[in-house]
């Protein structure tokens, strides 16, 4: 193989690669999904997270409290006496503020040996795989492991997820609202997972989907009716 060869190899392979982390917006009758990624190389990134589970929270509220470039709603719960309780875990900057549900995935944050903050999908959430990580959230199950998209219930739904590729760089926010009244006109687990597949993601995992899906990212200002709704449970990250 000439130099020429590789140099020109090299150049469009690395075009492929950018093409699967540009943002993605698509719109039909019945839902509409976006996708966006985010590099961890960026330098000075700040991870946040908040809950509140006696009030709740607009999400952009939290955007606009903490300068975030991104944002999505992350833990399922439950309504107990009039209040809120977050079903999994929520662990900012080593503090845990909602304790684990082994059953349920996460979102976790991580110090590589090189110090460049990573991301991976925990498939329980448990001490164990929770020790290594200095921010975690989390969220219902893995929909997407090692390129292979897990199989559930055929059930529409609106959802929010997040997805990395298989270094952890690269951190990906998707969400699918419904165009219609009702939510049921969503996707499924396996439709989101496939686009996230397609868009470079090797694992993924889904949040607290339905009426509690929104997400903030600034590429595109992308906004719905989802982001009026108040969530007990969020996290952002800070590009200053």
């Amino acid at each position: 193989m000439n130099n020429t060869f590789k140099f020109y190899s090299v150049i469009f392979f690395s075009l492929i690669l950018f093409s699967c982390r540009t943002t993605d917006f698509t719109s039909n009758g019945n839902y509409s999904y976006y996708v966006d990624c985010i590099d961890l190389d960026s330098p000075e990134i700040k991870i946040c997270g908040k809950i509140d589970e006696k009030n709740h929270f607009n999400l952009m509220d939290f955007v606009d409290s903490e300068n975030l470039s991104f944002a999505i709603n992350t833990t399922p719960w439950e309504e107990k006496n009039s209040s809120s309780s977050l079903l999994g875990v929520h662990k900012v900057n080593n503090k845990i503020l909602s304790g684990p549900v082994e059953k349920y995935s996460a979102l976790g944050f991580y110090t590589n040996e090189e110090g460049k903050i990573r991301v991976k999908i925990i498939e329980n959430q448990n001490s164990e795989n929770l020790e290594s990580c200095f921010s975690a959230f989390g969220g219902y199950y893995t929909i997407l492991q090692d390129s292979n998209i897990i199989e559930y219930n055929e059930y529409h739904h609106s959802r929010s997820a997040c997805g990395t590729d298989s270094s952890g760089r690269y951190l990906y926010f998707f969400i699918c609202t419904s165009n219609l009244i009702s939510d049921e006109s969503g996707m499924t687990y396996q439709e989101c997972a496939q686009i996230l597949l397609e868009h470079g993601c090797t694992d993924a995992l889904q949040f607290d989907g339905g009426h509690s899906s929104a997400m903030f990212t600034p590429k595109t200002n992308y906004k719905h009716a989802k982001l009026n709704k108040k969530i007990p449970a969020a996290f952002g990250i800070c590009l200053n």
